[in-house]
């Protein structure tokens, strides 16, 4: 499953309280009957301030209390912000509005563009980086894309953060040429995830699709990147025709 998340806005009383609104998955450990089991867990919505959010786990100071509360980090949905600062709001509204070209160096700006200081923490330039991504793929900047993604992965991401790596789930970017060729130079990259995007770019182009089901099937087997084994074993199944997937089962 892939999560694209998009900011919204809490009302005016949500913003005089705490700054981040954090949805969340249901725990995986909660327990249940087995008649309980087929009926839909609800999300649970954390409202605080985030001190940490890292691959392994969100830290987070809810309101009314005095140590911070921990989550396991892939059940992090969707975090929300009271309050979006200025550059941050116009780059997202461009993003969301289609205009990719122009919210490419927006994104980019939100980040570079401040002292150390005064930039937004860590898991936000996470996120907005993954957004750049993002953009750049839709704006048929494939290099810049593949090099963002590459010096993301220099460092461990939340699930939530890999859910918005820029694959090409359809088809739709794997049938231009310069994306194919572009991806064809970074296949051989050492960055996984660089190698999953530039995969799923080849996938459906005759030429290389036999070398980017390999690939795929190689990223899929990898024990010690579980989300990036499982969006490339995601992908395989995409290529599969409907006897083949109902004889997997």
């Amino acid at each position: 499953m892939v999560l694209l998340t998009l900011i919204c806005f809490p009302d005016a009383a949500s913003a005089q309280r705490s700054p981040h609104t954090v949805h969340l998955a249901p725990s995986v450990q909660a327990k249940s009957s087995p008649d309980q089991q087929w009926y839909p867990r609800s999300l649970s919505t954390q409202i605080g301030t985030i001190e940490t959010f890292d691959a392994d786990q969100l830290s987070i100071q809810l309101e009314g209390q005095s140590v911070p509360t921990r989550f396991a980090s892939q059940r992090v949905l969707e975090i929300t912000l009271a309050q979006v600062p200025a550059d941050q709001q116009a780059a997202i509204t461009s993003f969301n509005q289609g205009d990719y070209g122009t919210a490419l160096p927006a994104l980019i700006r939100c980040i570079s563009e401040h002292d150390a200081s005064s930039r937004p923490p860590v898991w936000r330039q996470q996120w907005l980086s993954m957004l750049a991504a993002q953009a750049a793929m839709r704006s048929g900047r494939g290099d810049i894309c593949l090099e963002l993604v590459r010096q993301l992965d220099a460092r461990p991401l939340p699930a939530m953060m890999l859910g918005l790596l820029p694959i090409d789930w359809t088809g739709e970017f794997g049938a231009n040429d310069a994306f194919i060729e572009i991806a064809v130079r970074h296949a051989s990259s050492e960055s996984l995830a660089v190698k999953l995007v530039a995969a799923s770019w080849l996938l459906r182009s005759p030429k290389y699709q036999s070398a980017a089901e390999s690939a795929l099937k190689r990223l899929s087997a990898l024990t010690d990147r579980k989300w990036i084994a499982m969006l490339a074993a995601q992908l395989i199944w995409r290529t599969k025709t409907p006897p083949e997937i109902v004889a997997s089962y």
